[in-house]
């Protein structure tokens, strides 16, 4: 089952997701970006 899953997603075209990010990441700055720290 998986593994005719993988294949069946493998020969299909690549679609980029739809969802777009929302207003405050899409504003970001790379140095905002940058400064963002994970605890």
């Amino acid at each position: 089952m998986v593994r005719h899953l993988a294949r069946d997603l493998a020969q299909s075209p690549y679609k980029a997701p739809d969802d777009p990010l929302p207003p405050n990441l899409a504003d970001l700055s790379y140095d905002a970006y940058r400064a963002i720290r994970f605890r």
